[in-house]
């Protein structure tokens, strides 16, 4: 047999060689991507859509308004946190603010403080006025913080009194005596 038939005999087997292991791989993975696939969707790992069937039951009316209900109170207690956080990256601020100069002496440092100041009462007043309203609550805490300031006497201060579902404010009448500054 002559080199070049040799050669040619070599690179067929050889070309058979490797058509024969490349589908044998094709094979496993395609085995293995099966069995992970079967393997979550019987351990219950996996979510499947699919249509809902004719006959299958929907939830009750009651589950569905206790669900509701549910993401409601889970929503109210997201925007509390965020509300949280915001005052007390608020609070870090203008803490760190004051820190570094006194705005008693300097012009600059003290309208920069007064900025930010009326930055932060407005982001508190803009959360306030976005927290829904519990009237059993917002009465029996209102009632509380009437007889609290009567006791204080700071009946002539307060103003205004707002209680919404878990916060309240009062405003504070300042006559210039310092006598609300404690």
């Amino acid at each position: 047999m002559p080199a070049d038939d040799r050669s040619m005999t070599h690179s067929r087997g050889f070309l058979s060689i490797t058509v024969l292991i490349g589908l044998g791989l094709c094979v496993v993975v395609y085995l293995s991507v099966r069995a992970t696939l079967n393997a979550h969707l019987t351990g219950g790992e996996a979510a499947v859509v699919t249509q809902p069937r004719e006959n299958a039951e929907l939830p009750a009316p009651t589950e569905l308004a206790k669900l509701r209900r549910e993401l409601a109170h889970l929503e109210l207690r997201v925007q509390t946190q965020e509300q949280r956080l915001a005052a007390d990256l608020a609070d870090t601020e203008a803490t760190e603010l004051v820190a570094s100069v006194d705005p008693r002496t300097d012009p600059e440092a003290r309208a920069e403080y007064e900025r930010s100041r009326r930055e932060y009462i407005v982001g508190v007043d803009a959360a306030f006025r976005k927290e829904p309203t519990s009237p059993a609550w917002s009465s029996t805490t209102a009632s509380m913080i009437h007889a609290a300031m009567a006791d204080n006497d700071l009946r002539q201060l307060g103003r205004n009194l707002e209680c919404r579902s878990h916060t309240c404010r009062v405003e504070i009448a300042d006559d210039g005596s310092a006598s609300a500054a404690g």
